[in-house]
């Protein structure tokens, strides 16, 4: 095995050699450097500070009891409890808050019984995005 390996390391190496500036007659390589010009100013398409105290229901959707997946252990409400506006610290104008809270025994109208509800808010039908940068500032409770 080990024979193979340097083989393949010197194969490796003989490929990278014959890459070099110059063919075989010592005149310039056929391939060209590409030009370092600088990436094109970023457009901004989207954002929501989270300043105004209420939820924009034209960029956002709420998602509501009905809606499950990843066997999670809450169900998604759309309350004051659990979707709110603060200005905590670091938080420059406002931040979305999405609270779980402790509701023993809650009944979604699909019949599944959660011990906890949520918010959780989406852009579907509203903005959607396949490349590009997507920047967010999040903060994590701790655990306790």
């Amino acid at each position: 095995m080990r024979l193979v390996s340097s083989g393949m390391i010197a194969l490796g190496v003989l490929a990278l050699a014959s890459c070099g500036g110059e063919d075989s007659s010592g005149g310039a390589s056929q391939f060209p450097v590409p030009s370092q010009t600088p990436a094109p100013a970023a457009t901004l398409l989207f954002a929501d500070e989270f300043d105004s105290g209420t939820l924009n229901r034209e960029m956002w959707n709420v998602e509501g009891p009905a809606f499950w997946v990843n066997h999670e252990l809450q169900a998604y409400v759309d309350e004051v409890e659990t979707i709110s506006f603060a200005n905590p610290d670091g938080a420059e104008d406002g931040a979305l808050v999405l609270k779980p809270v402790y509701r023993p025994g809650f009944l979604t109208p699909t019949a599944r019984v959660t011990d906890f509800v949520s918010g959780r808010i989406n852009t579907r039908d509203n903005f959607d995005v396949t490349f590009g940068r997507i920047a967010a500032r999040l903060r994590v409770p701790d655990g306790s």
